[in-house]
């Protein structure tokens, strides 16, 4: 929820500012609303709740770090974007920070 406010303290007066076209109110942004209001966020919150409720908070916060890795895969495999020298060094460091955190401590109990 704080991440909404302080999208709002910062975005909203930056939109009086800043000149745009005035809003048409048709079924288009009405859908296009609804769709992320409560499809989009709505069901992902209770995907993430299901997600934590079955693991650890820590594995599951670590594992969406994963998400822009991913997001390049699928750009890759779906949209044939072939990625840049640059993400894929990017991507293969948050894999290698991914496994690094979620590797099993081996520390010995005396």
């Amino acid at each position: 929820v704080w991440q909404c406010l302080l999208g709002i303290v910062i975005v909203l007066p930056l939109s009086f500012l800043i000149p745009q076209r005035p809003v048409v109110m048709e079924w288009q942004m009405f859908s296009g609303v609804l769709y992320l209001g409560v499809i989009a966020t709505g069901v992902g919150w209770l995907l993430w709740m299901a997600v934590v409720s079955r693991v650890s908070a820590t594995l599951a916060g670590m594992s969406s770090l994963g998400v822009p890795a991913l997001t390049v895969l699928l750009a890759w495999l779906l949209l044939d974007e072939w990625p840049t020298q640059l993400e894929l060094m990017g991507t293969g460091l948050i894999l290698l920070g991914l496994f690094v955190v979620n590797w099993p401590s081996r520390s010995r109990k005396s």
